[in-house]
């Protein structure tokens, strides 16, 4: 899909979604804004899979598309 229409406050959700697959078994648990959450999924860039939060293949392009953002 890639839409190139990230706002800085999804593309800062995204990553933090991105960053929170675990690594040893741990996952980070966050409540994401539903705002965000609806325009992500609307987007295709990330789904829910077997009860967790999944960035997408194209989610995790459009973070490789962005430059780095500080939180």
């Amino acid at each position: 899909m890639g839409t190139g229409c990230l706002t800085d406050d999804e593309a800062r959700w995204l990553m933090r979604l991105l960053h929170s697959r675990p690594k040893n078994g741990q996952l980070d648990q966050f409540a994401m804004p539903d705002p965000v959450h609806n325009a992500l999924v609307e987007k295709g860039l990330m789904h829910w899979r077997r009860g967790k939060m999944e960035i997408t293949l194209d989610g995790i392009r459009e973070i490789g598309r962005r430059r780095p953002l500080e939180e």
